[in-house]
């Protein structure tokens, strides 16, 4: 009989420690800490109207929302898929197997034009998580639990999580590197140093380019690791004043329409591809629309269109889907990076953004 009970005690502590361990399995986390290949959020600024007066609302979609962006139950500081996401990191019994990385804008000097990136990845043998957002501090953990800061509640923010393989995650950082960020906080275990040789780069500092020696735009192919996100995502050092939603478009030839432009604000309009901006969004919800003024919204993203004059130009409509905070900083040449995906669904919620189409100056300019 105590042979029995023993074997039973020993079958509920495997198990329990299973479960504990699949969690390190990393992956994005939706709102019931379920494991998904992507999402993304927006977090819309404080008192842009009833019911969103804390600035801690906020919407999302995932793989599994409708084509539309889903008002979260909670609040983004409660258990939210971005806590679920970053949970591990705050798990003592995780420190060995788990690489950290954070990073943040790093303002501009007498001799650097500064660096919009923030993020965060995280990874062990499996793979693991990037994280882009665009709120400084963030994660903040002076107090314990990781928050937003304060004075960050009152803009408006975007947060993407893409589940990604080892290779992946190496070669991004390269993208990262390029940027020329503020690193918050790297850890390497040793148990993890074979999987992430790449972030090696981050603990030495990178020869700063100089408005005569520009590095070349990285751009990199992902995907996520179920292969249900494709895309790709372009890199700039600091110092270089290309746009890169102007480089993007150009390269797929495509109509692009962009929130959050004020850095390079001009329309540009030709048969080839396009550059339009969008000036105002709104959420659209079944019981109300809510306006957002983007005069407090960090958030910058960009959608390609299928607008019928698109057909003038050299390629077929595609469903294109950017996001980054390269662009919406005001004239200068920050480092910084934009992650675009090419799906329909993530296309239609970001689409559905635009209060209005976005128009070229004349017919003259396509």
């Amino acid at each position: 009989m105590s042979y029995i009970y023993l074997l039973c005690i020993l079958a509920v502590e495997c198990t329990q420690r299973a479960r504990g361990w699949e969690y390190l399995n990393l992956q994005c986390r939706d709102n019931g800490n379920e494991p998904v290949d992507w999402w993304y959020i927006y977090k819309p600024p404080r008192n842009t109207g009833p019911h969103m007066e804390t600035g801690i609302n906020y919407s999302y979609i995932d793989p599994n929302t409708d084509r539309k962006w889903t008002a979260a139950p909670g609040g983004i500081l409660s258990e939210s898929m971005l806590r679920y996401t970053i949970a591990p990191m705050f798990i003592e019994e995780y420190a060995d197997y788990l690489a950290i990385m954070e990073y943040d804008g790093k303002k501009p000097t007498k001799d650097f034009m500064g660096s919009a990136s923030r993020g965060m990845m995280m990874a062990n043998s499996l793979g693991g998580i990037w994280i882009g957002h665009t709120i400084p501090g963030f994660p903040d953990i002076t107090k314990g639990a990781p928050t937003i800061p304060q004075e960050e509640l009152q803009s408006g923010h975007m947060i993407m999580c893409l589940t990604l393989d080892l290779i992946t995650l190496n070669t991004l950082a390269t993208s990262i590197m390029q940027t020329e960020p503020y690193i918050k906080r790297i850890f390497i275990p040793q148990r993890i140093n074979q999987y992430v040789p790449d972030w090696k780069m981050f603990l030495s500092p990178l020869p700063k380019a100089t408005g005569t020696a520009v590095r070349n735009t990285k751009v990199l192919h992902f995907v996520t690791r179920n292969k249900s996100l494709r895309g790709l995502m372009f890199a700039r050092s600091p110092g270089d004043p290309r746009c890169l939603y102007k480089s993007f478009a150009k390269i797929k030839q495509i109509v692009l329409d962009v929130y959050g432009h004020r850095e390079h604000d001009n329309i540009y309009c030709s048969k080839a591809y396009s550059i339009r901006n969008i000036n105002s969004i709104s959420l659209k919800f079944k019981e109300m629309i809510y306006y957002v003024n983007n005069a407090t919204d960090k958030m910058g993203f960009a959608v390609s269109t299928s607008a019928h004059w698109q057909k003038m130009g050299l390629s077929k409509s595609q469903f294109w889907t950017c996001i980054g905070n390269v662009e919406n900083q005001y004239r200068n040449s920050m480092g910084g990076l934009i992650a675009c995906v090419n799906h329909f669904r993530v296309w239609l919620a970001f689409d559905h953004l635009k209060v209005k189409e976005p128009e070229c100056n004349t017919a003259e300019d396509i």
